[in-house]
C-alpha cells in the first residue's frame, strides 16, 4: 500500500507481521510494525511503529 502526500513527497507505507518466539514452548508471540518510508532528496528515513 502506497500513499502520496503532495506531488514531491511521496510517502510509502508497508506493514509487516513478525512471529517470534515467546519461550521454549511452542507458543509465539506476534509484533506487528508498521514501517513508514520517506523520500526525500533521495534520503530515506525509516519510522517503525511497534503495536
Amino acid at each position: 500500500m502506497s500513499v502520496q502526500i503532495g506531488p514531491s513527497s511521496p510517502i510509502q507505507v508497508s506493514a509487516h507481521v513478525t512471529m517470534y518466539p515467546k519461550d521454549s514452548d511452542s507458543f509465539a508471540t506476534y509484533s506487528c510494525y508498521v514501517c513508514v518510508f520517506l523520500f526525500c532528496d533521495n534520503k530515506i528515513s525509516t519510522i517503525k511503529l511497534y503495536l
